[in-house]
């Protein structure tokens, strides 16, 4: 018998995989639970793809936690998602670990370099729509990213 290989991000996402995408709280109207096209909008340093986090590889998967990977100095709501739901709508998730999350992953569609199509607009707009859990706002936690 095979040993199982350990988790290392790499791993294909499944259908019913709960995924979380991090969006600034402007972006959602808690009130009329209106989520903005805007939030799947890629942002410039996406440029393989707008960002995921996949609730695996969480220490604790728990939307608070996904919250604090963001920037300190600004609050978060996290929509909840799964997989399955943003590969029926034409967006297909890969994996791509970094070193200081395993659980990131990508939809290479909607990337920085696209941000002027006509599709994207489309895409974030049907993204906007998906069934969805929206938790927070939490605030970020990690360190300003210092540009030179």
């Amino acid at each position: 018998m095979a040993t199982p290989r350990p988790l290392d991000g790499t791993e294909p996402i499944d259908k019913d995989e709960l995924v979380y995408r991090r969006i600034l709280v402007h972006h959602y109207d808690k009130t009329h639970d209106h989520l903005s096209p805007q939030g799947f909008y890629p942002r410039s340093s996406e440029t393989t793809g707008i960002s995921l986090i996949r609730s695996n590889y969480l220490d604790e998967p728990r939307p608070e936690t996904a919250a604090g990977l963001g920037q300190e100095g600004k609050s978060y709501w996290i929509i909840e998602m799964t997989a399955g739901s943003l590969e029926s709508a034409g967006l297909s998730l890969k994996p791509e670990p970094s070193t200081g999350c395993l659980g990131h992953a990508v939809i290479p569609i909607l990337n920085a370099n696209c941000i002027r199509e006509d599709a994207t607009l489309v895409l974030t707009a049907i993204a906007s729509e998906l069934p969805r859990k929206v938790y927070g706002p939490f605030p970020g936690c990690a360190p300003k990213r210092r540009r030179y």
